[in-house]
């Protein structure tokens, strides 16, 4: 009984041992079933986000260039005197939109316009050829802008003319925020005034960038409003817009772009291939972005051209294949006591199998989005699949066995690529293994390119392996050298304009300097002829003399006032606190011979921080320019104050106020220019550098100076200094 029981046991041992080969390899076969289908849809996933990510940085990258553009708009009016319509036409031809920067609607400058102004501006436009225009939409507003430059001119864009953008809320919101930051922002989602009646109406957004008065401070929100002159801007329609940096594989993906962090259908200004509702996404992707100071929130689905291109078979087959080598592994155990052929039969299935796996593998591999490179300790290329020959130029054949350091590392990375190579076979550490970098590679014909590359280790036995996956990134790298060239222009271009500006100053001070002498002769020379030939010279000569001895006296002056304003750009500012009322008071004290007509009333000043002699200089063209201009008024009254007009916390303003002549506000902005002049020498006599003379002190102190007027009414000037000692040069 007991010996019956022994045979059975010695005859069920390999059956057990079968049964529990069979269990442990389907076990394992079932772990690399679930391992290998979520790797695949890993792969997927990244691959998609990889996609979606390549399309945030193209609208990134493409938002910034056309920002660029606006710049350059600015740039242009910066460098002129005064901007024509044509100038502006070829200024936009030039730069070739329709080829260089789809997706731009138009270039164009939306202008700043008082109410006071409102009347003079249409007129003005009227008389350039256009006897229609007005601006749109009608109403009393507080403030108005109108498009009055937009380029191309055709019939699409002929509707924005004379818009007023800053009427409507959306627009005004994004104009607003540029005005104060100095910065391009991009609107909310509008309907453009492009579209008409056009069947084809598309959403559209607006890039707006800020056009302040030259030389003018900007230091504070309220500075650069006082400033602002108006907006150099660009529509866009958004299908136009997102044409292009799609990409290639346009249906692979549907994508949605929405203003805003709300995805809501009022907020979607962009939808790529509407999602079929029959169709459930495998990947669902949502990005959100800052585009030129406003939020978009991108969402992007995949669709079956992309999900097509998933090898779901290869879970598929390693589980088959599992199963078929759990079953072989089965049968070989439980018939190794009985068949040695059969053991042999059986391995060189379990062989088949293998291989067949392998060229499974190959296969997944090969038809990969990134190009797969492997190589051993020994730096030999041992795998290289089907998308590496169209990247790198070498076919699997030529690049198997090879030294993968000769074969695409430039040379000057193959010496730290040995290097890094034996300190992770000594250590076990890489700085660049597991993650994503960028560095260059080398092509089969010879040509060095950026790659973006991610390298793993894998231990096969008793050595290493590593797997790497790269892609070509020239088309980024690219663009960012483009937005890069774009930048350094730019600042090469604001250097050579202060140069200039520094050239013109140190020209003007020795050509000034230079005509004393001369002019110094011609007077004392005329002065003499007069003295003691007056008598001698009939009327007509006298009159000649007289008119001669005038000219060389005005030109003395203005020699002299030249000079001043020239020396007040070397000049240092040794600063100090200031009573300004007794400053004020002293200076009416020296110049009342000029205004024994005039009634002075001043008000109480506050203090000041700066360089009292400069200061004072302010003091005496604002009052010597008030008891001129009112010369012929009857009871002229003439009054400084501080804190009228203009300031808040960060500025202290004083003004001189007239009941003078005036001026006509529309010309406001030419005042302080010098030889500038609103009114003949005749009436007023002058050299025009008075006004100039005080821009350029009180900006030196870090302050501002502007005028309010109106003609036969009089005028106020107006300075404003920082507070305290922030204005100490």
């Amino acid at each position: 009984m007991l010996s019956a029981k022994k045979t059975l046991g010695a005859a069920t041992r390999p059956m057990t041992l079968a049964w529990m080969v069979l269990f442990v390899f389907f076990a394992l076969t079932l772990w690399a079933w679930y391992v290998v289908r979520e790797d695949v849809e890993s792969n997927a996933r990244k691959q998609f986000a990889f996609r979606a990510d390549q399309v945030v940085a193209g609208i990134r990258a493409r938002m910034l260039a056309y920002a660029q553009v606006l710049r350059s708009g600015v740039g242009l009016f910066h460098a002129s005197l005064e901007v024509e319509r044509d100038e502006w036409r070829e200024y936009v031809d030039a730069l070739k939109i329709d080829e260089n920067f789809p997706g731009i609607q138009a270039i164009g400058f939306s202008q700043r316009i008082l109410p006071a102004e409102r009347a003079a501006h249409i007129e003005a436009v009227r008389a350039q050829g256009f006897p229609d225009y007005t601006m749109r939409p009608q109403g009393e507003r507080a403030e108005y802008t109108s498009v009055i430059y937009i380029e191309p001119f055709d019939e699409r864009n002929r509707r924005a003319f004379g818009f007023d953008m800053f009427a409507e809320p959306v627009r005004r919101s994004a104009m607003e925020q540029a005005r104060d930051t100095g910065l391009s922002v991009i609107s909310g989602r509008v309907v453009l005034v492009q579209e008409g009646g056009d069947d084809d109406i598309q959403a559209g957004v607006l890039l707006y960038l800020p056009l302040y008065r030259k030389n003018s401070p900007q230091a504070t929100v309220d500075q650069r409003r006082a400033a602002l002159l108006g907006y150099v801007y660009s529509p866009f329609r958004m299908d136009d817009l997102m044409s292009g940096i799609r990409g290639e594989n346009v249906d692979d993906a549907a994508l949605e772009i929405f203003d805003g962090p709300i995805v809501a259908p009022e907020t979607l200004l962009f939808e790529m291939v509407k999602p079929s509702p029959e169709h459930r996404p495998a990947f669902i992707e949502q990005r959100s972005m800052q585009v030129q100071g406003r939020p978009w929130t991108l969402r992007f689905a995949s669709r079956p051209a992309f999900e097509s291109t998933i090898d779901r078979q290869k879970p598929l087959i390693v589980l088959a294949t599992g199963l078929v080598i759990s079953l072989l592994s089965f049968i070989g155990v439980s018939a190794f006591a009985s068949s040695r052929s059969r053991a042999l039969r059986l391995a060189r299935d379990m062989t088949a199998a293998l291989r067949i796996s392998e060229e499974r593998s190959r296969q997944i591999l090969d038809t990969a989005h990134e190009a797969y490179v492997a190589i051993d300790t020994e730096s030999r290329v041992v795998d290289w699949n089907k998308q590496a020959e169209a990247t790198l130029g070498w076919t699997r054949a030529e690049a198997m066995g090879k030294d993968l350091t000769g074969l695409v590392i430039p040379e000057m990375h193959r010496v730290p690529h040995r290097a890094g190579l034996q300190h992770f076979l000594a250590t076990g550490e890489g700085p660049v293994l597991g993650r994503r970098f960028e560095l260059d590679a080398l092509h089969k014909d010879g040509h060095e390119f950026p790659i973006e590359i991610t390298i793993s280790p894998l231990r096969v036995g008793d050595s290493f392996r590593f797997n790497a996956f790269l892609h070509d990134i020239s088309e980024r790298r690219r663009a960012q050298l483009e937005i890069k060239a774009l930048n350094d222009d730019l600042a090469a271009r604001a250097a050579q304009l202060e140069a200039t500006n520094k050239e013109l100053e140190s020209f003007s001070y020795s050509v000034s300097h230079d005509l004393r002498s001369p002019l110094r002769a011609v007077d004392g020379f005329s002065r003499m002829l007069q003295e003691d030939y007056q008598g001698k010279l009939d009327a007509e000569g006298n009159r000649i003399l007289k008119v001669i001895r005038e000219a060389s006296q005005k030109m003395g002056q203005l020699i002299d006032d030249l000079l001043a304003f020239s020396r007040l750009g070397r000049q240092a500012i040794s600063a100090e606190q200031i009573e300004m009322t007794a400053l004020a008071r002293e200076t009416w004290a020296e110049l009342q011979g000029q205004g024994a007509h005039v009634q002075f009333v001043l008000r109480a000043l506050p203090a000041a921080w700066g360089d009292r002699s400069l200061l004072k200089q302010v003091w005496v063209n604002l009052i010597s320019n008030a008891i001129k201009f009112s010369a012929a008024t009857d009871a002229a009254v003439i009054e400084a104050g501080g804190n009228g007009a203009g300031g808040d916390d960060n500025e202290v303003v004083y003004y001189v106020k007239d009941n003078g002549a005036g001026f006509d506000m529309r010309y406001h902005d030419k005042l302080f220019g010098v030889f500038q002049r609103l009114h003949s020498a005749s009436d007023f006599p002058g050299t025009g550098v008075g006004l100039a003379i005080v821009q350029r002190i009180v900006a030196r102190h870090g302050g501002r100076v502007w005028a309010e007027g109106k003609v036969g009414s009089g005028a106020t000037f107006y300075f404003a200094l920082p507070p305290g000692a922030k204005n100490n040069g």
